[in-house]
């Protein structure tokens, strides 16, 4: 039985790299050039660790990077961290589903198994593993699941060592990616599904050792409790407050609150009913900012009552505490998603693999209720399914202009909130692949959308001089320059003056390019000195169209 449970996981974790491999050379993509911009990864390499969230999973990024120089293995490291999620999750959920009279040994192991392996290639997976900078979210999952399994085996066998072990895993995964900062909520679950004679002490012996790291992560974050967390969110909040019917509104908390409880069954369904149509690098979605009304209401009942469902098969089922403490790893876990304003990326799917081992553990539960032989067949033909929609998921990042395309084409309007973003991304690796008109027409689109972002005017403009429009570029680095003055707004269109053959406009501004820092400009000016003295001012006059 065990050569057969051990071939089984190997057939797994085969599978899992089958599907991955291929897309190991996909390039950097959407945040993951924040990290990598400027060698700014070399300086992660520096610093192990700080006691702030975050700082080894980049500590191990910027070690790879600096070794081998190799995106990679960078990847290849990303899919050891799922595969061993993977397996600590198996071993997890065997233990857990012991406590259920309804489950066998063997059928608690085979369920687990079967459920863990759709894990390893599920589409919202994808997510997680093929995101560089989200190695936070892989860790933090790794160590919680860890620190869940030492303190499982604490509660059963009775030895403070592992509750230790099980505290400084918690650590680690706090100090990995903050989000994790509620799992001993769902250790307190586990302990109550227990029902182990002296499980008390020991649960409050780990609560104690976890206050400490808990609270230190808190600390370095409060600020962001109860506000808006990301960049340009504020914006977002101000317009959503601005509408119509907004001044019946609490408060951009309050309307980020119950969008957020919708979402929790969002991404509950795209877990349970993989529809990679709704899948993408940025997702958007409708936030109302009026008064709640009976849907809103709903929705925060709803989440409410799954938190209820998931306690109630704790406390009083015999037969269902492990996906009672599914419910409850998902729902505990989410809570975090209340903590502060989230308006720019509502909604993201990275950070569900975070709360998966609460989908995984009450797939679990139902599967082991299966023969083996029907068991097997499911997950065969379940995790073919998969893999294929995954591959899908993969292939959409094989180039930064894919990853935007799909993220487009899943837009619910072309006029939510946040397609802005979309578009801009896409049209820029649009007019980097030489499709200068297509890209042209997405920053129409956001110029249309948001008349305020400086930047898709300025690229709008350098798009309109690869094509020779030089009255329109000069058109849109005026634009630029409006909204606010950058030195290579001020370059750009005195590159247009000049090719337009207005040498004194193009001094001008070549001038204030200098004075912003653009160290180029002293060179254009020195060209444009003996093109003056070659061509005379009366000529200059003749060939620009300006005059």
């Amino acid at each position: 039985m065990n050569k057969t449970r051990s071939l089984v996981l190997g057939l797994v974790a085969v599978f899992t790299v089958v599907l991955y491999a291929p897309f190991f050379s996909n390039p950097l993509v959407f945040d993951d050039h924040n990290l990598f911009a400027g060698g700014r990864v070399f300086d992660h390499a520096q610093n192990v660790f700080d006691f702030y969230a975050r700082t080894f999973p980049y500590f191990t990024i910027g070690f790879i990077q600096l070794i081998f120089d190799s995106i990679e293995v960078q990847r290849a490291f990303n899919l050891m961290l799922h595969l061993a999620n993977v397996f600590v999750l198996i071993a997890l959920c065997s233990r857990v589903s012991r406590v259920d009279l309804s489950a066998p040994p063997s059928a608690a192991v085979w369920g687990a198994i079967a459920a863990c392996a759709v894990f390893a290639v599920h589409p919202v997976a994808v997510y997680g593993v093929a995101y560089l900078v989200q190695r936070t979210v892989l860790f933090a999952s790794l160590f919680s699941l860890l620190s869940l399994l030492f303190y499982w085996r604490a509660i059963e066998d009775g030895r403070y060592r592992d509750v230790v072990v099980s505290a400084l895993f918690y650590a680690m995964a706090v100090f990995s990616k903050e989000h994790a900062i509620l799992l001993p909520a769902v250790a307190c679950a586990l302990g109550i599904a227990a029902r182990r004679p002296g499980a008390f002490p020991r649960t409050v012996l780990y609560l104690a050792l976890c206050a400490l790291p808990a609270l230190r992560v808190f600390l370095s974050l409060k600020g962001l409790v109860g506000a808006v967390a990301e960049p340009g969110a504020q914006e977002v909040a101000i317009d959503l407050l601005a509408d119509a019917s907004a001044g019946k509104a609490a408060s951009s908390w309050s309307i980020s609150a119950l969008a957020q409880a919708g979402f929790f069954f969002r991404y509950w369904y795209l877990w349970i009913v993989p529809d990679t149509g709704a899948m993408s690098i940025d997702l958007r979605a409708y936030i109302s900012g009026g008064s709640p009304g009976l849907t809103d209401v709903f929705k925060l009942v709803a989440f409410v009552a799954c938190g209820l469902l998931g306690a109630a098969l704790v406390f009083v089922s015999r037969r269902w505490k492990l996906a009672g403490v599914g419910i409850l790893y998902f729902w505990i876990s989410f809570l975090v998603e209340f903590s502060s304003v989230r308006f720019q990326e509502p909604f993201v799917l990275y950070r569900s693999y975070l709360w998966a081992p609460g989908f995984v553990m009450v797939l679990a539960s139902f599967l082991r209720l299966l023969p083996v032989k029907g068991l097997v067949v499911l997950t065969v033909l379940a995790c073919g399914v998969l893999f294929y929609l995954s591959e899908d998921r993969l292939q959409s990042m094989e180039s930064e202009w894919s990853a935007w395309d799909d993220a487009a084409r899943k837009l619910p309007a072309a006029d939510v909130r946040g397609a802005d973003r979309i578009f801009f991304n896409r049209g820029l690796q649009s007019i980097k692949a030489g499709r200068i008109a297509e890209g042209v027409a997405d920053l129409d689109r956001v110029i249309a959308l948001s008349p305020g972002v400086r930047q898709a005017y300025e690229q709008r403009a350098e798009a309109y001089v690869r094509l020779g429009r030089y009255p329109e570029a000069v058109a849109d680095f005026s634009h630029a320059i409006d909204l606010h003055e950058v030195g290579a707004s001020f370059f750009g269109r005195g590159l247009s003056f000049e090719r337009m053959g207005c040498l004194r406009e193009a001094e001008r501004d070549y001038e204030r390019a200098r004075t912003l820092g653009v160290l180029f400009a002293a060179m254009k000016l020195d060209e444009l000195a003996e093109k003056r003295m070659e061509k005379g001012q009366a000529s200059e006059s003749e060939a620009c169209p300006l005059r």
